[in-house]
């Protein structure tokens, strides 16, 4: 039975139409054993080709209708109402009130999710297991005031001199950890892809808080650049192995890939604003978004890898090769041979895909060095944390040398009229204007 047939039976049982023994059944009447192909039939190698082909399509094409968007809008709508009711009411539930509020939603929801995939709308439930994890957050924080873990701390409090991790950073901790847990159960139950975005997003922001806790203060503008990029390349790493261990019917790569971009953007942008010498990255780094794009089929990377080549691109015509007439010569035979090369590749394109294939056994995406690859560089980049905080620390003493010269300054005492700082009067006790005769002062 193919790829496609499969996929028919999955949706067919999550919609209720069969049962999962029926089809069980149904699969099991697949050909006899030896039989040769009906007439006018595809052989067995194009047909696998085609289901794998066909799985590519059917896992990148979201289920975008008129019922999604109500769906979606409907659950925004309650998130917005759980948070305005809770901001509003905090202070008269107080943290118990809070606590048993967040509690009821969470009830609520998991037993609507349940009605729904009974009743065969998979999609709603699994929209309402997802603002199931929404409620742990205000569960989280009562929980905490509640039991008096932390004391609250002003954010003027946590800054670059005086910064303690646990009391900074340690209701948040906990209210992510307690978060990332319910994802992964909810996970585990229903297998919503989007769910995997969050847990991604939440293990990106673990990243940060090790940085917290390995240093003397919080982060800087060094360290997030590189934070950033160990969590694109980890985020990566996972949405490639996603690629080739995702059920047919389930694009958990998508959400991880959509979470390595936007880690990927404020890394680059951070780490080329940093240090001149990062920028010459920028085409490695868009060699590798196009091979991903391309490999992967995954349009975001194309994008993402045109935005750093222009980027290189107008760095070096702004700066490198500003008074150089022969630099828009060498950007246009640059250009004119990227065109020549596309052009040989189009033409040697099934002999190029039997050498390097783009598809691993069963026809699913392949990244050659697979995840592992990408975890290289994460542990090049937590090898520069700790430069990278040197550097923050040595910018934020320049800063606060700056800022306190700026108030010595201000309470200094302003100078007479007429007479610049450090400029003494005459002798004798008088001023003396300039072309006029000397005037006595007043005792």
């Amino acid at each position: 039975m193919t790829g496609t047939s499969d996929r028919r039976l999955d949706e067919a049982v999550a919609r209720g139409i069969i049962t999962g023994a029926q089809a069980a059944a149904i699969r099991a009447l697949g050909p006899a054993e030896g039989a040769a192909p009906a007439s006018g039939a595809a052989p067995p190698a194009a047909d696998a080709a085609a289901d794998a082909a066909a799985d590519v399509h059917a896992r990148r094409r979201l289920p975008m209708d008129a019922a999604t968007i109500a769906y979606v809008l409907g659950a925004l709508i309650v998130v917005a109402a759980m948070v305005w009711f809770l901001a509003e009411r905090w202070r008269w539930l107080g943290p118990s009130g809070a606590l048993a509020t967040s509690g009821l939603y969470a009830i609520v929801l998991a037993v609507t999710a349940r009605v729904l995939r009974r009743e065969g709308f998979a999609f709603a439930a699994d929209v309402a297991w997802l603002l199931v994890i929404a409620t742990v957050p205000p569960a989280m924080l009562a929980l905490s005031a509640l039991m008096q873990w932390f004391v609250w701390m002003p954010p003027n409090a946590c800054g670059w001199l005086e910064f303690d991790f646990l009391a900074c950073r340690g209701e948040e901790l906990v209210v992510e950890l307690g978060t990332l847990a319910a994802a992964l159960a909810v996970f585990r139950l229903v297998r919503f892809a989007p769910i995997a975005a969050v847990i991604a997003g939440l293990g990106v922001r673990l990243l940060f808080h090790a940085a917290d806790a390995l240093g003397a203060s919080t982060v800087g503008y060094h360290t997030q650049g590189w934070i950033w990029c160990a969590g694109a390349c980890l985020s990566l790493a996972a949405a490639i192995h996603a690629e080739r261990s995702q059920p047919r019917d389930l694009d958990v790569a998508r959400w991880l890939h959509l979470v390595a971009l936007i880690c990927a953007v404020p890394g680059t942008l951070q780490l080329v604003g940093s240090e001149s010498v990062y920028k010459h990255l920028l085409p490695f780094v868009a060699f590798v978004a196009f091979a991903l794009a391309l490999l992967l089929r995954r349009l975001a990377w194309l994008v993402f890898g045109m935005g750093c080549a222009a980027g290189y691109v107008v760095w070096l015509a702004g700066t490198e090769f500003r008074d150089s007439p022969a630099f828009p010569i060498v950007l246009a035979a640059l250009g004119i041979a990227m065109i020549v090369a596309t052009v040989w590749m189009q033409r040697n394109a099934d002999r190029l895909a039997a050498r390097f294939g783009v598809a691993a056994r069963g026809g699913r995406p392949h990244f050659p060095g697979g995840p592992w690859l990408f975890l290289l560089p994460v542990g090049l980049a937590f090898a520069m944390v700790p430069l990278a905080q040197r550097e923050d620390a040595a910018q934020r003493a320049e800063y606060q040398w700056s800022a306190d010269r700026q108030a010595r300054r201000a309470r200094k005492p302003p100078s007479a009229p007429g007479r610049t700082e450090g400029q003494q009067p005459p002798p004798g006790g008088a001023s003396r204007p300039s072309g006029g005769r000397p005037v006595p002062q007043e005792t």
